[in-house]
């Protein structure tokens, strides 16, 4: 875990629960786009050269090789005409993305890192009760297009 202290910069941290520290499955698409971005992000280390931070200190003033993959992520949003978002704000992104595709609360508070899921479900309460609406729309989507077919085609459906 990262965090900014004044007068100290970035300080990583270990993370705050057991449940923090995760591995989990990526699609290619996903991998894909983080190679093609470390592409980039090598580019720039070589343009920076000796100006590059080799090292980032750690808890307990420990420092070691600054391998990080979003070092320069505001400048890549600047350079591709993308928003000014923040890295975390991506967080709130993937999360809300995953609860409108009905993925379960208890995958999404996983791959979030919270230990319980009520973290979750308090931090993207509105986003639940969005993919909630959805789900019911869904529903009568499909018994409106029930009530359409013809008799015979109910008793096949």
């Amino acid at each position: 875990t990262s965090e900014w202290l004044p007068h100290m910069g970035i300080v990583f941290t270990e993370p705050k629960t057991k449940a923090s520290n995760r591995t989990f499955k990526v699609g290619k698409h996903c991998f894909d786009m983080l190679k093609e971005y470390k592409l980039y992000q090598n580019g720039i280390r070589r343009k920076a050269g000796t100006a590059w931070a080799q090292t980032v200190q750690i808890e307990n003033g420990k420092t070691v090789q600054n391998d990080l993959l979003f070092t320069w992520f505001p400048k890549f949003m600047q350079e591709h005409d993308l928003p000014a978002v923040t890295v975390h704000s991506l967080r709130h992104t993937y999360a809300s993305l995953l609860i409108a595709a009905h993925v379960p609360i208890v995958t999404v508070a996983g791959r979030l890192g919270h230990a319980q899921t009520s973290t979750t479900t308090d931090i993207y309460a509105g986003f639940i009760k969005s993919a909630d609406a959805a789900a019911s729309d869904t529903m009568d989507a499909v018994f409106d297009h029930i009530k359409q077919l013809k008799p015979d085609d109910a008793k096949q459906a």
